[in-house]
């Protein structure tokens, strides 16, 4: 469409002012490359154009090798990348607490408001949202990757919200928390929670240079199986448990995976140059901890002995898994370089002592990271 329909474009030397390399006309690009001599590599799977013009050019290997090369030098990012990470954490955070505010009136509507009050933060802060906003309540909570967004919300089911700011340079960030809808927990929900969080706080505990990649998943595996074990879900020793992995059948995925201009960066790295790789000063991950744990019977029992289901059988849902508690956070190598974590984190109820009432806090309450009373 040209811009009587869609608005001006910059031109030439604005894009270069802008860019800071060299531009020309798009529309000649294709004659310019035929005439093009030397080694040759192109993305593939952008523009069938291109990629015609360079056809006896070249090859399907060398075009993959420049994929891969091009996944692996965004691993580490420079200070200017880290400032836009950090800001769209913030945005991030914002657009969470814009959420809790509005928890009442989601409940008069569905999901669908959850997601447009985070939307309307992505789009007014930044460029958009860096990728489908996952705003699951009660039992689709369980679903990894919800994105309709058109179910209930209630009062005593947990919202799990996985969403994140993208800046104007298309920077993401990537949060997931799972918040009490009436501003309470219960006593399960809490009680997954910690462990959730606790294992969220031993993985970024373990993120930083020179450790493993793998070194943040194994810590927040460690903690997640101990706690099955110490409910009864799993059989121990825990050593026992890791070995056969049986504990990724209520955690189900990895801990965390690299953030940057895309929400899972850096996915067409070597495998030894990325999850068995070493983690260096300037890269940026996610620490994710998880666990789904069965639901309820009809009287609202849930998974864990000895605690009732927050649902206490009022719906007709009673049967199937209770919704998981999750945490997810940046969580930058080498902390001094810029990226601070704790914005991340700062969404997370770190004390919950009084339940982490959103509306009506108890006399002489401390407000949560000062923000959501």
């Amino acid at each position: 469409m040209g811009e009587l329909w869609v608005g001006r474009r910059h031109s030439l030397s604005e894009s270069e002012a802008l860019l800071g390399v060299p531009c020309k006309d798009v529309r000649e690009l294709a004659d310019a490359l035929k005439e093009a001599t030397g080694p040759v590599r192109v993305v593939r799977g952008h523009d069938a154009g291109i990629e015609a013009a360079l056809t006896d050019k070249v090859t399907a290997e060398r075009d993959e090798e420049l994929r891969v090369f091009l996944s692996e030098a965004r691993a580490v990012k420079d200070e200017f990348e880290i400032g836009e990470l950090q800001k769209a954490v913030d945005s991030t955070v914002r657009g969470f607490e814009d959420v809790v505010k509005v928890l009442d009136k989601a409940e008069a509507t569905s999901e669908r408001y959850i997601e447009g009050t985070f939307f309307l933060r992505a789009r007014v802060e930044g460029n958009d949202i860096g990728y489908g906003s996952i705003c699951a309540a009660g039992p689709h909570a369980t679903t990894l990757h919800w994105v309709r967004n058109n179910g209930e919300v209630r009062s005593g089911d947990l919202l799990l919200l996985d969403a994140g700011v993208e800046t104007h340079t298309l920077y993401t960030a990537d949060i997931t928390r799972t918040l009490p809808i009436n501003g309470r927990y219960s006593d399960l929900q809490r009680k997954i929670y910690d462990a959730v969080y606790e294992a969220q706080e031993a993985g970024i505990a373990a993120v930083k240079p020179g450790a493993a990649y793998r070194d943040f998943h194994d810590a927040a595996q460690r903690v997640l199986a101990e706690k099955l074990v110490e409910w009864g879900l799993v059989e121990g020793p825990v050593e026992r448990v890791l070995d056969l992995g049986l504990q990724r059948r209520w955690t189900l995925h990895g801990t965390g995976h690299m953030l940057g201009l895309d929400v899972h960066d850096c996915a067409a790295a070597r495998t030894e140059h990325y999850v068995n790789g070493t983690l260096e000063p300037g890269m940026v991950l996610t620490s994710r901890a998880r666990t789904v744990l069965p639901g309820g019977r009809s009287d609202g029992a849930g998974g864990v002995p000895g605690h009732r289901g927050p649902h206490r059988g009022r719906h007709p849902r009673d049967g199937r898994r209770q919704p998981e508690s999750v945490g997810r956070a940046a969580a930058p190598v080498g902390r001094g370089r810029g990226l601070d974590g704790r914005a991340a984190r700062q969404v997370v109820p770190q004390d919950i002592a009084y339940g982490s009432r959103w509306r009506q806090p108890p006399p002489g309450a401390v407000s949560l990271a000062g923000r959501f009373l």
